[in-house]
């Protein structure tokens, strides 16, 4: 979601966008029509009964329960599988790619926690190509917010801030497809690299990130001094 609230950003106001020289994007997500993982579809299909369980705030906030799961569960050798495989439903299969002796590291951090309205906003766009403001659920309340009773798009056109981006071909949450759109509407693109075996946290927790994703930032920007 911050690499969305940068494009946002970005594109309407101005000021903020001068004052970016180039954004580096890892595996953005942008529109989710293509997105194929299972549990955040799940997670979509049965968004009231999980808002009811975290309130009106948190979502997946980072409690005491999940460090345990994380870091005394998940090592076991009865465990680590399953925590594995949760994983990788929500980001994409890479398990050569990862350093198996951190599972307890990843577990105790991820997923990070959002806030519910996030989610929900998230929802509303579920198959949609284009990025648009939240809907705050009915006509007065957008007339509210954004003087207009629907909730406004939002025009990446519109950002002129020289943009890199890597993805990865086995990345659940950013499917390629989607990538594709967001770059087909980025008009200073820079750099755009796809990596066939990536998956969503692959450009965090790879075993070759450096090579892969690092150093090329680090010729960038050095290139750009």
């Amino acid at each position: 979601m911050k690499l969305i609230l940068s494009f946002i950003t970005f594109s309407t106001i101005s000021k903020i966008a001068e004052r970016i020289k180039i954004f580096f994007a890892l595996a953005p997500v942008f529109s989710t029509k293509y997105l194929k993982s299972p549990l955040i579809r799940m997670t979509y299909k049965w968004k009231s009964i999980v808002m009811a369980f975290s309130g009106n705030k948190d979502f997946l906030p980072k409690t005491s329960f999940k460090k345990f799961v994380g870091s005394k569960l998940c090592p076991l050798q009865i465990f680590d599988k399953i925590c594995l495989n949760i994983l990788f439903m929500m980001f994409g299969y890479d398990p050569k790619n990862l350093n198996m002796s951190r599972l307890d590291v990843y577990f105790s951090h991820n997923p990070a926690g959002t806030s519910v309205q996030n989610m929900l906003h998230w929802s509303q766009l579920l198959n949609s190509t284009h990025l648009k403001a939240y809907d705050w659920g009915s006509p007065d309340l957008n007339l509210v917010h954004y003087n207009q009773t629907t909730s406004p798009l939002y025009n990446m056109t519109n950002m002129n801030v020289a943009t890199a981006i890597w993805n990865g071909k086995s990345d659940l949450l950013a499917d390629p497809e989607d990538v594709n759109i967001l770059h087909s509407e980025i008009t200073n693109h820079i750099y755009y690299k796809t990596i066939s075996y990536y998956n969503h946290i692959d450009s965090l927790f790879g075993l070759d990130v450096y090579d892969q994703v690092y150093h090329e930032i680090i010729d960038i920007i050095q290139d750009n001094l």
